[in-house]
Protein backbone atom coordinates (compact mmCIF):
# COMPACT_ATOMS: atom_id res chain seq x y z
CA UNK A 1 0.00 0.00 0.00
CA UNK A 2 0.90 3.50 -0.52
CA UNK A 3 1.79 6.32 1.44
CA UNK A 4 -1.35 7.87 -1.11
CA UNK A 5 -3.97 5.35 -0.26
CA UNK A 6 -3.59 5.79 3.27
CA UNK A 7 -3.64 9.55 3.20
CA UNK A 8 -6.85 8.67 1.10
CA UNK A 9 -8.77 7.19 4.30
CA UNK A 10 -7.35 9.93 6.36
CA UNK A 11 -9.17 13.08 5.25
CA UNK A 12 -11.51 14.79 7.31
CA UNK A 13 -14.37 13.84 4.60
CA UNK A 14 -13.26 9.94 5.54
CA UNK A 15 -13.32 10.53 9.52
CA UNK A 16 -16.85 8.21 10.09
CA UNK A 17 -15.31 6.08 7.32
CA UNK A 18 -14.74 2.38 8.49
CA UNK A 19 -11.47 0.57 8.69
CA UNK A 20 -8.10 1.90 8.68
CA UNK A 21 -4.79 1.91 6.99
CA UNK A 22 -1.96 1.54 8.87
CA UNK A 23 1.86 2.59 7.08
CA UNK A 24 4.36 -0.53 6.97
CA UNK A 25 7.33 1.36 6.26
CA UNK A 26 9.55 4.10 8.80
CA UNK A 27 9.47 6.67 5.94
CA UNK A 28 5.87 6.43 5.70
CA UNK A 29 5.20 7.01 9.41
CA UNK A 30 7.71 9.46 9.04
CA UNK A 31 5.75 11.17 6.25
CA UNK A 32 2.13 11.64 7.81
CA UNK A 33 1.54 14.91 8.93
CA UNK A 34 0.51 15.07 13.16
CA UNK A 35 -3.51 15.83 11.74
CA UNK A 36 -3.28 12.46 9.22
CA UNK A 37 -1.50 10.89 12.56
CA UNK A 38 -4.49 11.79 14.98
CA UNK A 39 -7.19 10.69 12.59
CA UNK A 40 -5.13 7.51 12.40
CA UNK A 41 -5.32 6.87 16.26
CA UNK A 42 -9.05 8.03 16.35
CA UNK A 43 -9.63 5.55 13.79
CA UNK A 44 -7.49 2.31 15.13
CA UNK A 45 -9.25 3.61 18.86
CA UNK A 46 -12.79 3.26 17.26
CA UNK A 47 -12.15 0.00 15.03
CA UNK A 48 -10.56 -1.68 17.99
CA UNK A 49 -13.28 -0.29 20.71
CA UNK A 50 -10.84 1.32 23.31
CA UNK A 51 -12.06 1.89 26.30
CA UNK A 52 -13.56 5.39 26.99
CA UNK A 53 -11.18 6.40 29.33
CA UNK A 54 -8.23 6.27 27.00
CA UNK A 55 -10.67 7.61 24.32
CA UNK A 56 -11.15 10.82 26.30
CA UNK A 57 -7.72 10.95 27.64
CA UNK A 58 -6.13 10.99 24.23
CA UNK A 59 -8.64 13.35 22.25
CA UNK A 60 -7.54 15.58 25.12
CA UNK A 61 -4.01 15.50 24.58
CA UNK A 62 -4.50 15.73 20.83
CA UNK A 63 -6.35 18.62 21.31
CA UNK A 64 -4.02 20.32 23.51
CA UNK A 65 -1.39 19.91 21.21
CA UNK A 66 -3.40 21.38 18.56
CA UNK A 67 -4.01 24.41 20.70
CA UNK A 68 0.01 24.94 21.68
CA UNK A 69 0.75 24.83 17.67
CA UNK A 70 -1.46 27.26 17.19
CA UNK A 71 -0.27 29.13 19.85
CA UNK A 72 3.55 28.65 18.74
CA UNK A 73 2.01 30.17 15.42
CA UNK A 74 0.32 32.94 16.55
CA UNK A 75 3.56 34.08 18.79
CA UNK A 76 5.66 33.87 15.65
CA UNK A 77 3.13 35.90 13.74
CA UNK A 78 3.48 38.57 17.22
CA UNK A 79 7.60 38.32 16.89
CA UNK A 80 7.27 39.39 12.99
CA UNK A 81 5.11 42.40 14.07
CA UNK A 82 6.94 43.62 17.38
CA UNK A 83 10.11 43.65 14.58
CA UNK A 84 8.69 45.25 11.76
CA UNK A 85 7.41 47.38 15.02
CA UNK A 86 10.58 47.44 16.58
CA UNK A 87 12.35 48.74 12.73
CA UNK A 88 9.97 51.22 12.11
CA UNK A 89 10.91 53.04 15.67
CA UNK A 90 14.16 52.59 14.83
CA UNK A 91 14.12 54.32 11.55
CA UNK A 92 11.95 57.22 12.99
CA UNK A 93 14.61 57.77 15.99
CA UNK A 94 17.47 58.05 13.31
CA UNK A 95 15.47 60.90 11.11
CA UNK A 96 14.40 62.72 14.49
CA UNK A 97 18.07 62.71 15.78
CA UNK A 98 19.30 63.62 11.80
CA UNK A 99 16.72 66.72 12.07
CA UNK A 100 17.78 67.65 14.99
CA UNK A 101 21.34 68.08 14.64
CA UNK A 102 20.31 69.98 11.42
CA UNK A 103 18.39 72.05 13.19
CA UNK A 104 21.16 72.63 16.07
CA UNK A 105 24.49 73.52 13.46
CA UNK A 106 21.57 75.93 11.48
CA UNK A 107 20.50 77.99 14.63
Amino acid sequence: MSLDEIRARLTPGNADEVGYLIPQEASHWAALTDEELFRLRRKVERENLWNFQARVENELTTRLIQALTHLRQSSDDAAKRLETLTWTRVGLTIVIAAFTVALFFRG
